[in-house]
């Protein structure tokens, strides 16, 4: 029994050793998009709060100051397990081929979501093609309590894709959670 956990650890950490190699490969290419969470991007977007209006309540907002280098920062805080703080954006350019993700996060507190892919989350949802697959590709997660730093995640988008959207903040997980910039490079 012991040895098949210490398999199943091996494989783990191979398979994410895998993808962080595979993602740190790619040169940055050409900015496709960005969202800073400037003012004119909040009003662009209708970035706007989401039941958050004390220190103690769920939800969603953008701080105008709160950002890695005092910008804007999308911020989100759930109390307890099972609660989501959500927002969505729809980029407003077309978005394909091989692309990098990045995005500067903080988190506070951050837990474990109910399920594996549940927790602090920058997902670009879409579908394949106008009756193809949904396809839900997300920056890797990280929990617990850390300081600015840049997730990464490279994937291939179809040319034929449909319905791209980000989908940021907790889902389903408890924390505070900070994004200051999201950015698509061409790989």
């Amino acid at each position: 029994m012991r040895g098949a956990v210490w398999i199943r650890l091996v494989i783990a950490l191979a398979c994410n050793l895998m993808v962080f190699c595979a993602s740190a490969a790619y040169k940055c290419g050409e900015v496709l998009w960005r969202c800073d969470f400037t003012p004119a991007e909040v009003e662009k977007y209708a970035l706007a709060s989401h039941r958050l209006s004390g220190t103690n309540q769920v939800g969603v907002t953008v701080k105008s100051a709160d950002g890695k280098s005092g910008g804007g920062a999308a911020y989100f805080k759930t109390l307890a397990q099972g609660q989501s703080a959500l927002m969505k954006i729809v980029p407003d350019v077309a978005i394909s081929g091989v692309i990098q993700v990045e995005a500067d996060v903080k988190g506070v507190g951050l837990c474990y979501g109910l399920h594996p892919y549940n927790g602090p989350k920058i997902m670009f949802s879409h579908r394949d093609s106008p009756k193809g697959k949904m396809r839900y590709p997300q920056l890797p997660q990280e929990y617990g309590s850390f300081d600015w730093k840049t997730w990464i995640f490279v994937s291939k988008v179809s040319d034929t894709a449909e319905g791209l959207r980000f989908v940021l903040g907790l889902e389903q997980a408890k924390g505070e959670f900070w994004i200051d910039s999201v950015r698509v490079y061409r790989a």
